[in-house]
């Protein structure tokens, strides 16, 4: 979790964000894990709480609690040879894995 304060910002303008990253959870925990992760921003004062997830149980989870979803800028493209190896299994990527958090 990171929080960052704004000030004229194009996206934020003058708000506190709270930004969630790099999570792991079991799978049938994840509305614990947002619940904590509310709890903590709002500790934090922060004005808008933001993410970026690709675990398809993990996206349920923040639809079922009433977070809403918007289509993201960010692509994943794989080297040949990662491809040939990854296949068709389902990958796990964050922001983390990119930029992380240079603009958050």
């Amino acid at each position: 979790m990171a929080v960052r304060e704004f000030h004229q910002d194009k996206y934020f303008g003058d708000l506190r964000v709270a930004t969630m990253v790099e999570m792991l959870v079991e799978n049938g925990s994840e509305g614990l894990l947002l619940s904590a992760v509310l709890e903590f921003a709002r500790g934090m004062g922060a004005d808008l709480l933001v993410t970026n997830q690709s675990a398809p149980e993990l996206c349920m989870a923040l639809r079922s609690a009433g977070w809403l979803e918007h289509a993201s800028n960010y692509f994943v493209a794989l080297a040949p040879g990662l491809a040939a190896v990854v296949g068709e299994r389902p990958i796990y990527i964050t922001r983390g894995d990119g930029d992380g958090l240079l603009n958050l």
